[in-house]
């Protein structure tokens, strides 16, 4: 919904003025402080369902498995609405229950073959709804998305990690750390070096196709 990145100050649950929250996080707040976790789960699902069905697909490649962890990330969510902490970044939040939903995902030994299978387009249906772009324009889209893929595939699980929450996701160094669990100067550290070689693996990829 338009407007869901809005931040509001809202009322915490000892009815005192709380600090600055985006308005999707107060939202959810809110709709837990009145026991409605169904239209807190609701809201969730509206503003993140894309994201992170979009995120399980870049960590684990594979477009089955990650509707799959999607699907277990928001009833995750659920089960730990009544426990979430006021001030909780929700959008942090959702991306460590998707962290390791995908890690529990990649453990499952009857997974591994299906995880090696290539990841072939974005989640179609939760794009927006724009005017068609002419054949030319979707075939350079299209290649462009299967080189960023393929160089994904050559980064080690940390490295595409950060990438994808960096550059992808566009969320901050301290969201990333807390999601990994790792400290902000881990992240800074091992960020650059994650893109280089991506960028690396894309230029390689780019001149395979080439040739």
């Amino acid at each position: 919904m338009p407007g869901w990145g809005i931040r509001t100050r809202v009322m915490n649950r000892r009815g005192n003025l709380s600090e600055e929250l985006p308005l999707c996080d107060a939202a959810v707040q809110d709709s837990i402080t009145q026991g409605e976790f169904t239209r807190a789960l609701e809201v969730l699902v509206q503003q993140y369902q894309g994201t992170i069905l979009r995120y399980c697909s870049c960590y684990l490649l594979d477009q089955d498995a990650a509707q799959e962890v999607a699907q277990d990330v928001f009833i995750a969510a659920f089960e730990g609405l009544p426990h979430l902490r006021e001030h909780t970044s929700i959008q942090a939040w959702l991306y460590g229950i998707a962290t390791n939903k995908c890690l529990e995902m990649r453990r499952n030994s009857t997974r591994r073959e299906t995880l090696r299978r290539d990841y072939q387009t974005l989640i179609g249906q939760f794009a927006h709804c724009d005017p068609p772009s002419p054949p030319e324009e979707l075939c350079s889209r299209e290649r462009q998305r299967r080189l960023v893929w393929q160089a994904l595939r050559r980064l080690r699980v940390y490295e595409r990690e950060l990438v994808v929450l960096r550059y992808l996701e566009d969320l901050l160094y301290d969201e990333i750390a807390s999601i990994l669990k790792v400290s902000r100067k881990t992240v800074e550290r091992r960020l650059p070096r994650a893109l280089a070689k991506f960028l690396h693996a894309y230029e390689r990829c780019q001149r395979h196709v080439i040739q």
